[in-house]
């Protein structure tokens, strides 16, 4: 969790021109100079009502304007357009109201319009004049840069602001450009450079003696010794600032406590886990924000489960967590709940309640996918048809140009008008392949998705009526109990994974046994397995594609292990060199039939191979996928054979 600051600086002196004036002004930028941003609005709103004086009328609906920059930005640039239709007699009023018109699109996220406004402010004054203005400018466009993921230029215009802070001399301009170059550093993961700047910043804060400021900056410092998962110093912090937002931002209190939580429990602190969990739900319910409160209430619910044992206590916690992820309607919060109820039932070996539940977590994960694809196409589409509009009025605008150039100097037309077309032809040509490729990026990313949504539900519907089938037989309740936990254990594993790329091979291989063990439940015969890692491969470090292998071992024992009916080996090998890893899976089952193997790796084998043509195409380095059979003793193997770059 990373704090955003919603104070705007207070950078310009005397605009008002009737000295009557002054005292309302007075407030007007006292309510703005300490965020009280709807007091300003209404304030506002009454001296509109008292005067007729231009001067007076623009300056009013400026400040209006400036506190709709939380709440509703358009509202805001509505009073800023009625601000410039009065005319004023200063020049630093008139670029004042430029600046304002750039921070309201930032916040409410036009970034290419933030860029383009800020060009042609800078574009417009002298480079020594206004040097508070500028430094708004360049701060809302290093901001702008870092949302679209422009780190360099995000960090040049910062860099550029800073200077000018220093040059002042003032405090709270060096507190705003070091803020925003270290979320810069921040998004670029360097957390320990981010961490020297935000002490600093807690320095100049503490001797501004700005209460505001200093909450953003011991927030700023727990996330970032989080990220270095330094827990000791992320508690401090956190424990800091969860104190001073009691009295300053109830919602900041809730999240703070949220997280001290978790990290209490990692600690083993579970009484202070529990209080934190309880304290970050009563200030998310005196805000009203009950998403903050679900996540505070199966946080809670989980730890009273797993921690306390108290099974009637986590249910209660984890009823009423799912009545607000309902009312809200988070997919995502009714999935975890729902799972925990299946866990509870199970711990209470009511096997019918523990299987209705996993069965609704399975229908809302299935929403929550499509969900996610949907949004992603929708993203595409709105992403093409922005830029499709900007093309569009670029086109006209030169068009335009071209026609003006041809009125005013007849003579210099074709020179002009062929060297702006074709200038205007290759930098589109550049800017269309670039946009091109990272939308290829991006479906790349989603086919990927897709093919990992495939292979989960196949074979948790295997799995899952195997062990229906344990608990139907009546004959061993405490053995499709414990099954019945393992399964819960990986589903929640495979889920946790599911949205990542890569994941720790450490990761992989449990997931693997705790696959194969239920595998297992389905034979009716011995399997021995043997897992075989080279000395030399460091698991806990290298990372690989989640459920990599899971298809090939499925195949082991669908058409191998279970169709020979007699006792099986399965052996998996695990090796590097020169910068590849090889997987190996063996089983001397009933060996390849060509009119099976058709049929069944057309699936199994087409998923593998389709997801190493994406693993080839995003890190530009070969994979390799091979079927074969060895003689091995007085046994003959069926051998898999993946090879892919180490990660």
């Amino acid at each position: 969790m990373r704090a955003t600051n919603y104070l705007i600086l207070v950078l310009f002196g005397n605009l008002i021109s009737a000295q009557h004036f002054t005292q309302e002004w007075d407030s007007l930028l006292h309510l703005r100079e300490k965020g009280n941003y709807l007091e300003l609005i209404q304030y506002g709103n009454q001296l509109l009502q008292k005067t007729q004086n231009e001067s007076e009328l623009a300056e009013i609906h400026y400040f209006i304007a400036s506190g709709y920059q939380t709440t509703n930005y358009q509202l805001g640039l509505v009073h800023l357009d009625s601000s410039k239709t009065f005319s004023h007699p200063s020049k630093r009023f008139n670029l004042e109201q430029d600046a304002l018109h750039i921070l309201l699109h930032r916040k409410g996220g036009n970034s290419e319009q933030v860029l383009l406004k800020g060009r042609e402010f800078l574009n417009k004054i002298p480079v020594d004049s206004f040097p508070e203005l500028q430094f708004k400018v360049l701060r809302n466009m290093s901001i702008s840069y870092r949302k679209l993921n422009y780190y360099d230029s995000a960090m040049q215009y910062v860099l550029a602001a800073d200077q000018i802070a220093e040059t002042l001399q003032d405090n709270k301009l060096k507190y705003y450009a070091r803020l925003s170059k270290a979320n810069v550093l921040y998004a670029l993961k360097q957390y320990e450079k981010c961490l020297q700047i935000e002490l600093d910043l807690l320095r100049i804060t503490r001797e501004m003696q700005n209460e505001n400021l200093i909450l953003t900056s011991l927030i700023n410092l727990g996330a970032s010794y989080s990220k270095l998962e330094k827990l000791d110093s992320t508690l401090y912090y956190y424990t800091l600032a969860a104190e001073k937002a009691k009295d300053l931002d109830l919602y900041q209190a809730a999240l703070l406590t949220n997280n001290m939580g978790i990290m209490n429990e990692k600690r083993g602190n579970y009484e202070m886990a529990k209080a934190t969990f309880l304290e970050s739900i009563d200030y998310a319910s005196q805000i009203s924000r009950p998403d903050i409160a679900v996540r505070s209430y199966f946080s809670l619910a989980e730890l009273i489960y797993e921690v306390f044992k108290d099974l009637n206590l986590a249910e209660s916690y984890t009823r009423q967590g799912l009545e607000l992820a309902t009312d809200i309607k988070s997919l995502e919060d009714q999935y975890s709940l729902y799972e925990l109820l299946y866990r509870i039932e199970s711990k209470r070996k009511n096997f019918n309640k523990a299987i209705h539940y996993l069965e609704i977590a399975g229908d809302l994960q299935d929403s929550i996918l499509n969900a996610e694809k949907v949004k992603i196409i929708e993203e595409l589409e709105t992403k093409y048809e922005t830029e499709r509009k900007n093309n569009e009025i670029q086109n006209l605008q030169q068009a335009t140009a071209i026609k003006d150039l041809e009125i005013r100097q007849k003579n210099l037309f074709l020179l002009i008008g062929f060297l702006l077309v074709l200038t205007g032809g290759v930098f589109i040509a550049f800017i269309w392949r670039q946009r091109q490729l990272k939308i290829h990026q991006k479906t790349d990313e989603l086919n990927q998705r897709l093919l990992r949504s495939q292979l989960n539900p196949h074979f948790l519907f295997n799995a899952l009526n195997a062990i229906q089938q344990k608990v139907l037989s009546n004959k061993n309740n405490q053995e499709a109990a414990d099954y019945l936990a393992k399964f819960s254990q990986m589903t929640r594993q495979i889920l946790e994974t599911n949205s990542e790329d890569l994941i720790l091979l450490e990761d992989e291989l449990e997931l693997i046994k705790q696959y194969i063990d239920l595998q297992k439940l389905r034979c009716n015969h011995p399997i021995i397995v043997s897992i075989e890692i080279s000395g030399d491969l460091e698991t806990e470090w290298i990372k690989i594609p989640p459920m990599l292998t899971q298809p090939i071992i499925e195949n082991a024992f669908e058409h191998g292990l279970l169709p020979k009916n007699a006792p099986g080996q399965l052996i998996i090998e695990i090796s590097q060199k020169e910068g590849y890893l090889t997987l190996k899976v063996k089983d001397d089952g009933a060996g390849i039939n060509p009119n099976i193997q058709r049929d069944h790796h057309s699936m199994g084998s087409r998923i593998t191979t389709d997801r190493l043509k994406l693993l080839e195409k995003k890190f530009k380095k070969k994979t390799f996928f091979e079927i074969s059979t060895i003689q091995q003793e007085l046994s003959k193997f069926t051998v898999v054979t993946l090879t892919i770059p180490v990660l």
